[in-house]
């Protein structure tokens, strides 16, 4: 392609330039394939047009079919749009091209630098880095709830990353006035085979299955590892042996392409089954998280891909449900915290399964041993040492609760990572998206809790409704309408035809997270009080937070004062959860509003409890019912003499013994833990008495209803 020259001599001596500076760019890329050498990134900052014709020229010798485009590509290329990179994971490119004038996101970069081969290039094209913050992207449009204009907004994460870029020597840069970059040759040392590793993760495995029960293993790795296709091999040779049943389940069926390719390869004469594979009286496939708890029988083995994409309690419900587990997970974060995982859940499962057994690769299959396009990505995600201390030694100085702005989280490195890498402890699914939000969401606020320089504790909050649905309201109470973010305010507008609810300024708060060991010292619940005194100063009326109803979670938002008002009536497929959305006022004019709504929500929710929540967690739904005050009322205790004595059968007196427990729940205290599940999974869920036999170790009609005779004499005689 010919670069086109103007009759100026302005322009003739800067296309001078421009000549030039593509000669060292074609010399680099000539230098990096006279030997073998790392993996780079290259930045292309310009003018659009002429970033664009400089890739061209640099790739014209190479084949279009090795070269994937993200962005608005041109013709004849392997091109995807951004909002689509997870349909390419797992495929790989010598060249990976990312047009970021037609927009960037944080998850789709980390996630695709995984798909480019060794010795190949991320090309990142993008505005002058100076002009690129102040760029109007195409999809911020897809980060800004509905009303919050970005257009006279300043990226600060692209800020962020225009750092990292011009700090990072490793990094090529160049635009139409000079190029800057550097050869990495791969040490000769590094040249060898790395299969060593992923042989032993498969010898793992397969010693796991042939072994003691209830010993799990976990398989952790950052991307490009192997550790999908060391399960899929696994499988297969469990397979050829034995008439092995195997399950294999993650938060996407996408995920798991790899462990089938694998399996798939090295049993060639394989019969292929709806979402698997059968061989030798076994079989192979996959099964979505929310079918795992069904009444059937499992499988002989669970192979968890992407396990750190899934809430802590699930992982711990599998490890008790199935005797032999694999949990897989990368830990690079691209979907979910993979940081978290390696914290969090391993504390936990040290607990419930001691003898649990880990390995980690560590070994690229992909890539070398230092690999600078990798070490870019992660440092800039904020994916190497981000973490806090887990312990805080001493409380010597006062805490201090304040706001922070995102200006500041920028001119602040070391305390943005300290936020973000407490996020990543405390939050299953932080993701590098999340940082960018962090960092550009308009209607995005972050709280602190700090003990001098000392991070503690982090709040992020998302401003909701008000006058800027004004003219929307109505339309949203009725469910003909529904615009981007405001998850709360148009969920619960919607749900009880409110549309005073979606009007009334609310805050949500999405994400709160304490450090280690001080999670039990109430710090959690004085920044839920700092927020809530923040939010009146500033008009707000209502506080909500939606998450996935955990017992421990609701009791910790019912301690604060927040009321169920919204339960999903059937989990989440990528999670095994059943969300929930909780409230609390803060003024009087929503007081009743709100008082008339959790009313409702208790009322349909007794009544559907044996229908649509008959399969909901019991000891998350005894969570809500305990949340709920008592009520002054009259209890037929004649009435519940007669059952307990054995005079009435159970049927006459079922329903008052609903309505006195609903009433009065405060009663269920008099009893233990698990009894108080019993009554309700008998009662309120109308669970089978072969649920209940099996679940409290109890031989049948007989011993269910003497056991709830007890139990309801404890309560109420």
């Amino acid at each position: 392609m010919d670069i086109a020259y103007t009759d100026s001599r302005d322009h003739l001596e800067q296309n001078r330039y421009s000549v030039n500076v593509y000669k060292q760019l074609s010399q680099w890329f000539e230098s990096r394939h006279s030997a073998i050498s790392h993996r780079q990134l290259l930045v292309i900052h310009g003018p659009k047009a002429w970033a664009i014709e400089q890739i061209l020229l640099l790739l014209q010798q190479t084949s279009k079919n090795n070269i994937l485009w993200v962005g608005k590509s041109p013709v004849g290329f392997v091109g995807i749009e951004v909002k689509d990179y997870r349909t390419i994971l797992g495929q790989e490119f010598e060249h990976l091209v990312f047009d970021c004038f037609s927009g960037f996101r944080a998850n789709a970069a980390l996630a695709l630098m995984g798909s480019v081969k060794a010795h190949g290039l991320m090309i990142i094209l993008c505005p002058p880095l100076g002009q690129w913050p102040y760029y109007d992207d195409p999809e911020s449009i897809n980060r800004i709830s509905f009303g919050h204009d970005q257009g006279q907004l300043i990226s600060h994460f692209i800020q962020h990353l225009c750092i990292q870029i011009n700090h990072d020597p490793k990094v090529a840069r160049l635009n139409p006035d000079s190029f800057h970059a550097s050869v990495m040759p791969v040490e000769t040392n590094l040249i060898k085979s790395v299969l060593s590793q992923q042989q032993s993760a498969v010898i793992k495995i397969c010693k796991m299955v042939a072994g003691r029960a209830n010993r799990p293993l976990v398989l952790t790795a950052d991307r490009g590892r192997g550790k999908s296709s060391a399960l899929g091999i696994a499988a297969a040779q469990l397979m050829k042996h034995t008439a092995i049943n195997i399950w294999v389940t993650a938060p996407q069926i996408s995920s798991t392409q790899q462990i089938f390719i694998h399996a798939r390869r090295m049993l060639p004469d394989h019969l292929a089954i709806n979402h698997g594979l059968a061989y030798n009286g076994g079989s192979l496939h996959f099964v979505p998280v929310d079918k795992l708890f069904e009444d059937i029988q499992p499988a002989d083995v669970l192979m968890v891909d992407e396990a750190a994409a899934l809430p802590v309690h699930l992982l711990l419900r599998l490890v008790k449900r199935f005797k032999r587990i694999v949990f897989s997970s990368t830990i690079d974060g691209y979907e979910g915290s993979g940081r978290g995982f390696e914290i969090r859940f391993k504390a936990h499962l040290q607990n419930l399964r001691p003898n649990f057994q880990s390995i980690h690769l560590t070994q690229p299959l992909r890539w070398y041993p230092g690999d600078p396009l990798e070490s870019f990505w992660f440092k800039t995600m904020m994916y190497q040492d981000s973490l806090p201390p887990s312990h805080i030694s001493s409380r010597e100085q006062p805490l201090d609760y304040r706001l922070i702005s995102q200006i500041q989280l920028l001119q602040q490195p070391s305390l943005l990572a300290a936020v973000f890498g407490l996020l990543t402890r405390a939050h299953y699914q932080t993701s590098p998206d999340d940082l960018q939000r962090l960092l550009d969401q308009p209607e995005s606020l972050c709280f602190l809790v700090m003990s001098g320089q000392q991070l503690i504790g982090v709040a992020q909050v998302v401003s909701e409704g008000g006058s800027i649905l004004q003219e929307l309201s109505v339309d949203i109470a009725a469910c003909n309408r529904r615009v981007k973010g405001h998850l709360a305010a148009q969920s619960i507008a919607a749900l009880y035809n409110q549309p005073q609810f979606c009007l009334s300024p609310q805050w949500r708060i999405s994400r709160i997270a304490i450090c280690g060991t001080m999670q039990r010292a109430n710090i959690g619940s004085q920044l839920l009080s700092y927020i809530a005194q923040q939010a009146k100063l500033n008009g707000i009326s209502i506080l909500t937070a939606a998450f996935g109803s955990a017992p421990d979670l609701l009791d910790f938002w019912h301690k604060g004062r927040f009321k169920v008002i919204k339960l999903s009536t059937k989990p989440e497929i990528s999670s095994g959860e059943y969300s929930c959305i909780c409230v609390k006022a803060l003024t009087l004019e929503v007081q009743g509003m709100l008082t008339s709504l959790t009313e409702t929500f208790y009322l349909d929710l007794l009544s559907e409890l044996d229908k649509s929540f008959s399969q909901a967690p019991t000891d998350s739904i005894l969570s809500i019912i305990k949340s709920q005050g008592d009520t002054l009322c009259v209890i037929d205790t004649q009435l519940i003499t007669q059952y307990c004595s054995g005079k009435r059968p159970f049927m006459s007196c079922k329903r008052v013994l609903k309505q006195s427990i609903a009433l009065q729940p405060a009663r269920l205290e008099r009893l233990e833990q698990g009894s108080q599940q019993f009554v309700i999974g008998l009662l309120f869920q109308n669970q089978s008495y072969t649920c209940l036999s099996a679940r409290y170790l109890l031989t049948g009609k007989k011993q269910i209803e003497q056991k709830l005779k007890t139990c309801i004499s404890r309560m109420f005689l």
